[in-house]
């Protein structure tokens, strides 16, 4: 089930929030550089904010045409943000040049990129 709340358009990006299988997805598209990073602080800051425990994050990447220092390092604080919690954060489906990016700047290392949601396992 997804249920989707729309994010106020920052100049150049726009963002989306909703729910998926039990995570949090935070949708990015546009640019993300110095003017739109903080967008996706304040969309990450509500993800942060959910009642389960611990947060289950996703960013879609799939969207996002551009990525500049500003927009890198708003990725590595949400990935200290949400591990302090002993939560999760993934990347999803980065474009090619985004991809290519994240691997050239060594975060393919440390930061969970892939193509899908997790599957979560059913409760015991």
């Amino acid at each position: 089930m997804m249920v989707t709340a729309a994010g106020t358009p920052a100049s150049g990006a726009d963002f989306d929030l909703s729910r998926q299988d039990g995570w949090i997805v935070v949708s990015v598209g546009g640019e993300l550089n110095l003017h739109t990073s903080p967008g996706l602080d304040d969309h990450l800051a509500q993800a942060g904010r959910s009642p389960a425990s611990p947060p289950q994050v996703a960013i879609d990447l799939s969207r996002l045409r551009f990525c500049d220092s500003s927009g890198i390092n708003a990725l590595v604080r949400a990935h200290k943000r949400i591990s302090a919690a002993d939560g999760r954060l993934v990347l999803l489906r980065p474009a090619p040049r985004i991809a290519d990016l994240l691997d050239r700047m060594g975060l393919t290392r440390h930061l969970d990129v892939r193509g899908a949601l997790p599957v979560q396992a059913a409760p015991a």
